[in-house]
C-alpha cells in the first residue's frame, strides 16, 4: 500500500542549517490517531525517556543547557501570548551517527508502535543558493563552444551533493528554475501583452501554446497595483506540456514591504487609520 510520507506520523526532530529539516516518521502510527500529529504524551515520553538521557550520555558538558523535561521545556519556550519560542541545541558532527543510532534504539524500545521508525530528510530551497550564469561554463568560456562543465551543472550538484543519487527517482522530481530580469537604474515589470509570446517562447514545440493558456481555466492573471496594463501571471499547462509543470511571471516589488512578523506593513483594522 503506498502512502504520502506527509501523512505518516511524524516529528521534526531537528534542522541542517536553513535547507534541511529531520524528521523521524512512526509507520506503525499510521491510522492510530486522525491526525499525522504525534500526540503531547508520546512527545513527552520521547524526550524524558529517550532523547534526554542520550544527551546527558553522549553530551555531558552540554546536558545541563537542556531542558531537564518535555514540560519544563514548554514551561520556559512560551510568551505571555502563549505564543511559541523555542530555541536550538547543536549536536556535533563526530556524534551524529552514534546518536542517530542509539535515538532509534531508544525510541524504539518505549512503546510497540514505535517499532520501525526511521529517518526523513526534508529538503528546502534555499534562495540564491544556486544562483549561476546560463552562458557560462566554469572557466569563463562560452558553453556553447566547448564541452566543460557548465555553472548550471556545478549549481545542481552543489545543491544535490548531499542526496545518495542512485537512491533518487528523476519522475518524482521537478526543478524550480527561476530566471530573474533586470536593467539597472529602471523599474522592470511584466506587460499583459506580453504574455502570448513569453508562452510562446517556453513551448516551441506547441502549435498554439497562447491559446491554449488563455482558454485555461488555470490561467491566472496577477495584475500590478491595478494598473490594467502591466500584470504578471500564473498557469499549470497540463496535458500541453509533458515538461513544463508550472510558470509563473512575478515581479519583486513586494521586497521593500515584505515582513515576517506582524509589523508596520500588517493589515490594518479600520479603527487603527483613524486618528485619535
Amino acid at each position: 500500500m503506498y502512502v504520502p510520507m506527509h501523512k505518516i506520523p511524524n516529528l521534526a526532530l531537528g534542522k541542517v542549517a536553513n535547507c534541511s529539516v529531520i524528521h523521524v516518521f512512526f509507520p506503525h502510527l499510521y491510522h492510530r490517531f486522525d491526525s499525522p500529529q504525534i500526540p503531547q504524551l508520546d512527545l513527552e515520553l520521547i524526550y524524558n525517556r529517550c532523547l534526554c538521557p542520550i544527551v546527558q550520555r553522549l553530551m555531558p558538558n552540554q546536558a545541563t543547557h537542556w531542558p531537564p523535561s518535555y514540560n519544563a521545556n514548554l514551561q520556559t519556550s512560551h510568551d505571555h501570548a502563549s505564543r511559541f519560542h523555542f530555541g536550538s541545541f547543536d549536536i556535533p558532527t563526530y556524534l551524529l551517527h552514534e546518536f542517530a543510532e542509539m535515538y532509534l534504539d531508544s525510541i524504539q524500545q518505549l512503546c510497540p508502535y514505535f517499532q520501525d521508525a526511521y529517518f526523513g530528510h526534508e529538503l528546502h530551497g534555499w534562495k540564491a543558493a544556486t544562483v549561476h550564469n546560463l552562458d557560462e561554463d566554469v572557466d569563463g568560456g562560452n558553453q556553447h563552444e566547448d564541452n566543460a562543465a557548465s555553472e548550471h551543472v556545478n549549481a545542481l550538484d552543489d545543491l544535490t551533493h548531499v542526496l545518495h543519487m542512485p537512491s533518487v527517482n528523476p519522475d518524482q522530481w521537478l526543478i524550480d528554475v527561476g530566471l530573474e530580469f533586470g536593467n539597472h537604474g529602471h523599474v522592470v515589470t511584466w506587460r499583459k501583452n506580453g504574455h502570448a509570446a513569453l508562452i510562446q517562447h517556453l513551448l516551441p514545440d506547441h502549435d498554439n501554446p497562447a491559446a491554449a493558456m488563455e482558454r485555461s481555466q488555470q490561467y491566472y492573471i496577477d495584475y500590478h497595483m491595478h494598473l490594467k496594463d502591466i500584470a504578471g501571471f500564473h498557469w499549470t499547462p497540463g496535458r500541453h506540456s509533458n515538461v513544463i509543470k508550472y510558470v509563473q511571471a512575478y515581479t519583486t516589488e513586494k521586497a521593500v514591504s515584505y515582513q515576517l512578523h506582524d509589523g508596520i506593513f500588517r493589515p490594518q483594522k479600520p479603527l487603527e487609520l483613524l486618528s485619535k
